[in-house]
């Protein structure tokens, strides 16, 4: 009874409030195919435009924490500026895609999660337009990070290659891993066996092949093709009421004192980058 009247409602706000703005169809034909009915009723995941599914099961998509579930609390193909781009999310035989909450996956992305391979997304993640994902193996997102315009995650180069002086063969496929609090800029590429430690960000228009997992600083700033750690403790503000009041105290200058903010900003400030 409870089940039935929570679908009821659900689908009365749809109908009235939503048909303009989601995939009414994609979003009620994707939660109830890829997830077990008792999850697929509170329709965790929200799709927006056009979209294209391919290769959808039951368990292909797998939430982080089940026993607490939120609806539209992933969505995929908001737009901020007007788009007509298609998103496109395919899935091979035991490919698996685990994600936590709060993620946004906007317009035009394109998601393919080839044969056995894994992804993860953590919590509050922001994914922008024209994203493109190629999963080979093994990709992992952490809390907190912010994914900019045409930015390129593979895990693989998709050739096997041979070192005929070491008379080996070099697989094609690899793992991506990226901390938290990260920030990747615009048109950005991570390709096989990059790793990005936490409180980073990868400059636009970089690319990161390399393990940076040794590298123990925080605010790391990571710029070039191929990227290189160019400088620490260069901290993005995640919180929006903290960015959002410091920027109200710049007075056209292009860097600003700690001494010019309010106590109650610098406690914020504080906080945020502690996390």
């Amino acid at each position: 009874m409870i089940v039935g009247r929570r679908i009821m409602m659900l689908l009365r706000y749809y109908l009235l409030t939503l048909p303009f703005r989601s995939n009414f169809f994609k979003t009620l034909y994707f939660n109830f195919k890829v997830f077990p009915f008792k999850i697929a009723v509170h329709l965790p995941v929200r799709i927006i435009g056009k979209a294209k599914l391919s290769g959808l099961y039951k368990g292909c998509v797998i939430l982080d924490d089940e026993s607490n579930i939120d609806s539209f609390s992933i969505v995929i193909g908001c737009s901020v500026f007007e788009s007509s781009s298609v998103s496109y999310l395919k899935f091979s035989q035991g490919a698996k895609l685990q994600l936590c909450s709060n993620i946004t996956i906007s317009r035009g992305v394109n998601l393919s999660i080839n044969k056995d391979a894994t992804m993860y997304i953590g919590n509050d993640v922001y994914f922008n337009q024209n994203l493109f994902i190629s999963c080979s193996h093994k990709i992992v997102i952490g809390d907190h990070v912010r994914v900019g315009w045409y930015v390129q995650i593979m895990d693989s180069n998709f050739h096997t290659m041979y070192d005929s002086e070491k008379k080996l063969f070099i697989s094609p496929r690899g793992e991506v891993n990226v901390g938290n609090y990260v920030w990747i800029g615009n048109h950005a590429s991570l390709s096989k066996n990059a790793f990005i430690p936490s409180h980073s960000i990868v400059s636009s228009h970089s690319l990161v092949n390399r393990n940076y997992s040794s590298v123990a600083t925080t605010g790391n700033l990571f710029a070039g093709m191929p990227a290189m750690l160019k400088r620490t403790g260069i901290h993005r503000i995640f919180d929006k009421n903290t960015d959002r009041l410091i920027q109200s105290k710049f007075q056209g200058q292009l860097t600003m004192s700690r001494d010019m903010l309010d106590e109650s900003i610098l406690k914020s400030l504080n906080e945020n980058l502690c996390d």
